[in-house]
């Protein structure tokens, strides 16, 4: 969003989630906080899932503790989204 992505990008966004991808173990956390917070990139509040395979518990805990959601697997990401209503 933005010129040049200069506001932010969402990588998949639903009528109900916004959700992040990555393959990196850690360093979401500013990302994700921008997700649920920016009104340009989410005016709606959606929830916000980071779908991250390898990512550590530490570092899941902390984008759990600003409230968006980790999944590491497609089984978890499709349950989840079963769950508010995708």
């Amino acid at each position: 969003m933005g010129i040049n992505g200069s506001i932010g990008e969402i990588d998949v966004e639903t009528a109900n989630v916004i959700i992040e991808v990555t393959t990196q173990t850690s360093r979401k956390l500013k990302q994700i906080k921008k997700l649920r917070s920016n009104l340009d990139l989410n005016p709606l509040s959606k929830a916000v899932i980071l779908y991250a395979p390898n990512y550590k518990l530490t570092a899941a805990q902390d984008i759990i503790n600003v409230g968006a959601y980790v999944v590491r697997t497609l089984d978890e990401l499709l349950e989840f989204m079963s769950i508010v209503g995708e």
